[in-house]
């Protein structure tokens, strides 16, 4: 955003950055290895689901699903709530979007 003396949180806080300050969380390379494995799951079989899709972040993913008949939602739920186990991924409700993060 190019605002001076701010202090930026990225991913959950996994990533902060600010004058005289910056950390990452100490295991983000493991930490982005299982977010990798996720993503290449979502990215395969997310077209199942048409107006769904998947925006990486870094060490964190967001599957949107504003644009998915709301007929199909609960089984999307139920398919990524499979994905982010098995990757020991959290889920983190938005507005129309549930973002996986460690």
């Amino acid at each position: 955003m190019g605002l001076r003396g701010i202090v930026y949180g990225g991913c959950h806080g996994l990533e902060i950055r600010g004058p005289g300050l910056r950390f990452r969380h100490p295991q983000a390379s493991v930490l982005r290895r299982r977010i990798r494995a996720a993503a290449a799951v979502l990215t395969r079989d997310i077209p199942e689901f048409p107006g769904a899709h998947l925006e990486s972040k870094g060490l964190a993913l967001a599957v949107h699903y504003r644009g998915l008949s709301p007929s199909r939602r609960t089984a999307l739920h139920r398919w990524v709530k499979g994905v982010a186990a098995r990757a020991a991924l959290a889920i983190l409700p938005g507005k129309q979007v549930w973002d996986l993060v460690p």
